[in-house]
């Protein structure tokens, strides 16, 4: 009679393949986890690296126009009599 094995036992020289399959997508879990919170980090910064540029191209543009920039008045209306 052939006694056959069981997958999750380690009986009949086979390892076993579900703890490592778990472990091994564990760790791509994280792995994947810590890629993002990297992309995430580096996204903030460039966001605040890219205000702190546009506060001083502002800067740069108000002193050069010196506030006189004059918008479009609003329309004006007759008055009717």
């Amino acid at each position: 009679m052939k006694l056959r094995c069981s997958t999750l036992s380690t009986r009949c020289g086979r390892p076993a393949t579900r703890g490592a399959e778990r472990g091994t997508a564990t760790l791509v879990v994280l792995v994947l986890l810590l890629l993002m919170a990297a992309l995430i980090a580096i996204n903030s910064s460039m966001v605040r690296q890219l205000k702190r540029e546009l506060q001083r191209v502002e800067k740069v543009q108000l002193r050069k126009y010196d506030g006189r920039a004059v918008t479009n008045p609003p329309p004006t209306v007759p008055a009717q009599r």
